[in-house]
């Protein structure tokens, strides 16, 4: 199949007589001849009378089409998913095209009940399901074989796309046995393979959007063209919340080319916050409206708070934590007796800041509006929701928007608000064109949602020994859940504040886990790792300065708290032994070690820093990690790279700050991501456990980063890190 950058994706419908449901989820299982329904090589649904499969469609040659239901911004879904299918199938993988999905009902991920990506969720999420629907179709095509020949069912297998006959060895391709095969009832529940029948899922295989990316034919929402597309670029309140004061089109239409200048925003639509106001720039082409941008004459005013300072959020942490009031998320053991009869008491405050996602990508999607219909072309973690709220906005029902999803040149939660779309919808409306909608990195980075700006206070009970009695963490910071939904219920801990803290693998005599909220008028959105990616930097840098206090080794202290856990202790043990751990270092060489259970993957990086005039250099990075089921080892290898570098990045330099209400970074060269040059050797290591839930993959990778780095720099300084980035220690 060949695409050429139209303005079109795999397309849908709702479930047919032929859905059932199965595994908590709608499945729609249809095996068409002819690619019914499918994309065609333009982009464009072929003509058909029968409905063509949400799924999975098989043509007469035996070539398959697959659709992938959840979103790919580079986590390798568009082959791991398929290959679950495909697998349990017995299909051909090399006769398989995978294609962007539209969003549907019927492709929900069974455990969310939504068409939404992340969480790292998709292939635990899927798989189940993806197993049923391939051994389904096997033993409709089997049916179809046996009948064919006229010879018993036991003796047709499927493989490699074709139907087999164990006795004669007659094959026939399974594009030829499709017609037949729909006709036939759909198994309830089919026999699944054995795990040592699988070809394809414990493998390595080539990423099927890799010649398509490298080619340049992936299709990115800001490759659509339609007939009379406009281009629009934003430019929003430079104070979160602000709103239109005052402006002269003029100057910016008379550029030419440029066609309006729209007002957008402001509107309460699917979170208690306004949507961000500005001014739409739209143009024939993207170089008119950026000059437009630069011409356009706007006064704003003062926003939320036009006094917003992160500094000064940063600096009422430690009394917000002393003072509270805080809302308690977890009590194990009785910590107040432990602190009032400790002999000892280590009182420690750990910080991070605010985070932008800085996806290479800018926010971008293409609208089209026509009467009570709306079609938007976006590269989005949650097309459902995207659906949702443009309905709300224009008034017309979810069901009259279509979503089509393209590829997302880079998500780590950013995709998920829907801001870029609503704009997008509301321009296009207005102007009465279809509109694609491109935001200027600058706009990019200084109306992101952010990773919160988050404290940490850790009472730590030793008895005279030092031997620990009682942990007390308390976590200062704003709530997620607020900027998504309003409060309702009683009072409780946000999500994202304890994640990582409340479910913490040691063994410890007595742990207290609470929250003291901290309300910020930034907007806060899902990062890369949510809340254990700023908790498993304050969680492993107090078991490191745990173990130092009482006179431990690092990594011997952490195992004899693992002991409840055998498959942790198998993943610590293997990242002590990746670096060499034990082994006589020169001075100014130090190892670090960390370990977190995230999104159901037990992870322990390990690093071995050396620190030469005052700078730290990450000479090697150890990761090890056990997901259950490796489903791709090499996608898994590069998400726990590509993870140790997002994470590497804001350790050495990541930091929003905000100063008088506006964000003081706009681009890649105040908010830079880590070089080549700076990258270290990064070993994974993967191990599995038979018999084990599967793991996520996306964000576990990222959490045990940064401490097994500042740990390591601790070994060979004596320096211990408690706030972050590096760069504010001139270490980085």
């Amino acid at each position: 199949m060949t695409r050429d950058k139209s303005a079109a994706t795999w397309s849908a419908p709702a479930p047919s007589r032929r859905a059932i449901l199965a595994g908590g989820g709608s499945l729609l299982l249809g095996l068409v001849a002819g690619h019914a329904g499918l994309a065609s090589a333009a982009g464009q649904a072929t003509d058909a009378d029968t409905p063509f499969a949400a799924w999975m469609d098989i043509a007469e040659d035996g070539a398959i089409t697959v659709a992938t239901p959840a979103a790919e911004m580079g986590q390798g879904i568009f082959t791991s998913l398929p290959k679950i299918l495909i697998d349990e199938l017995g299909g051909d993988w090399s006769q398989v095209t995978v294609v962007n999905s539209d969003g549907n009902q019927a492709l929900a991920n069974p455990a969310t009940k939504g068409q939404t990506t992340g969480q790292s969720i998709s292939v635990r999420g899927y798989y189940p399901l993806l197993r049923k629907l391939g051994a389904q179709a096997r033993e409709m095509l089997r049916q179809a074989a046996a009948a064919h020949w006229q010879i018993p069912l036991d003796r047709v297998r499927i493989e490699n796309g074709f139907a087999v006959d164990a006795q004669s060895s007659r094959r026939i391709n399974i594009g030829k046995l499709v017609k037949a095969a729909s006709a036939l009832p759909l198994p309830e529940n089919p026999p699944l393979k054995p795990r040592d029948q699988l070809k394809l899922v414990g493998q390595a295989t080539p990423a099927k959007d890799c010649a398509e990316k490298v080619s340049g034919r992936a299709i990115y929402a800001g490759d659509i063209k339609l007939p009379g597309l406009l281009t629009a670029i934003v430019k929003m309140s430079p104070v979160f919340g602000g709103s239109v004061r005052h402006y002269d089109p003029a100057p910016a239409l008379a550029i030419p080319g440029v066609v309006a200048v729209v007002p957008f925003g402001g509107q309460v639509l699917d979170t208690p916050f306004p949507y961000e106001a500005g001014l739409a720039i739209v143009a024939e082409n993207f170089w008119a409206a950026r000059k437009g941008y630069d011409a356009l004459e706007v006064e704003f005013d003062g926003g939320r708070d036009p006094a917003c300072s992160t500094a000064a959020l940063a600096a009422t942490r430690p009394g917000l934590a002393v003072k509270g009031p805080a809302i308690q998320a977890l009590a194990q053991g009785d910590t107040a007796t432990a602190w009032a009869d400790a002999a000892h008491r280590l009182d420690y405050f750990y910080d991070v800041p605010f985070l932008a996602h800085m996806t290479m990508e800018p926010m971008t999607c293409v609208a089209q509006v026509d009467g009570d219909r709306a079609t938007l072309w976006a590269p989005t973690q949650g097309p459902q929701m995207v659906a949702r709220v443009v309905g709300q906005l224009l008034g017309i029902n979810p069901e009259q928007v279509t979503v089509h999803r393209t590829f997302l040149g880079g998500g780590f939660g950013r995709r998920w608000p829907r801001d870029f779309a609503v704009q997008a919808a509301e321009i296009a409306k207005a102007v009465g064109r279809p509109v694609k909608l491109i935001w200027t990195r600058e706009e990019d980075t200084q109306h992101d949602f952010y990773r919160p700006g988050m404290g940490l206070r850790a009472r730590i009970s030793l008895d005279a020994t030092r031997k620990l009695t009682g942990l007390h963490l308390t976590a200062v910071g704003p709530s997620l859940m607020a900027w998504q939904r309003a409060p309702s219920g009683p009072p409780r801990a946000d999500f994202a504040a304890v994640g990582g803290l409340n479910d913490i693998q040691y063994k410890l005599p007595a742990l207290t886990v609470d929250w003291v909220d901290q309300p910020t008028p930034i907007p806060i959105g899902m990062w890369r790792g949510v809340g254990h990616s700023q908790n498993g930097f304050f969680v492993e840098s107090i078991i490191d300065e745990l173990a130092y206090a009482g006179g431990h080794d690092p990594y011997h202290f952490r195992r004899d708290l693992l002991t409840d856990h055998p498959r942790s202790v198998r993943v610590l043990d293997k990242a002590a032994e990746a670096i060499g751990w034990g082994r006589a270092l020169p001075p100014g060489q130090g190892l670090g070690i960390a370990f977190m259970e995230s999104y159901g993957t037990l992870v322990a990086h390990s690093a071995l820093v050396s620190v030469t005039d005052g700078k730290a250099k990450i000479e090697k990075l150890v990761a090890v990690v056990d997901p259950g089921l490796a489903v791709d080892p090499g996608t898994i290898e590069a998400q726990v790279q590509g993870a140790a570098i997002f994470a590497l990045s804001a350790l050495y330099h990541g930091e929003i700050t905000v100063t008088d209400g506006k964000v003081d970074q706009s681009s890649f060269i105040d908010q830079p991501t880590l070089t080549m040059a700076e990258t270290p050797p990064i070993d994974v290591h993967i191990l599995e456990t038979e018999g084990a839930p599967i793991g996520g993959m996306g964000e576990p990778g990222l959490p045990t980063v940064a401490p097994a780095v500042t740990n390591a720099i601790f070994a060979a300084t004596g320096i211990r890190i408690r706030s972050l980035p590096l760069a504010k220690t001139k270490l980085a």
